[in-house]
């Protein structure tokens, strides 16, 4: 199944634990925040703070989608 989470979401906060992403969904601003692995973690590390990404959940895994 395939559901937008956030569109033109940008990375917020990121620490080895948790991510937060703050973005636009139905009209709204809105943050999706969620717990990480530590491999989740080193993955993450390498987006970058000032791109935009629409967030797609696909069979229960996040998908950014650059802009």
């Amino acid at each position: 199944m395939k559901k937008l989470k956030l569109r033109n979401a940008r990375l917020e906060s990121l620490t080895e634990n948790k991510v937060i992403f703050i973005g636009e969904l139905k009209g709204y601003i809105q943050k999706l925040s969620y717990t990480i692995t530590h491999d989740r973690f080193n993955d993450l590390k390498q987006i970058d703070m000032g791109t935009k990404y629409n967030i797609w959940e696909i069979d229960n895994t996040l998908r950014f989608i650059e802009q």
